[in-house]
């Protein structure tokens, strides 16, 4: 139960980063070493196309 049509705030997404790289190993790569992630983080890594 919830108090309204709200999102619980564990479902929330905290941000994104846009990577821009040649692939998406490149981009893995990037995302993996990354300051401020730590053991137990998950990132999840997305190709974007362009038009």
């Amino acid at each position: 139960m919830t108090d309204g049509p709200y999102l619980e705030i564990k479902e929330v997404v905290g941000g994104f980063i846009h990577i821009v790289a040649d692939d998406i190993d490149e981009a893995v790569a990037v995302a993996g070493g990354w300051p401020g992630i730590r053991v137990g983080d998950k990132i999840e890594v997305r190709p974007v196309m362009e038009r």
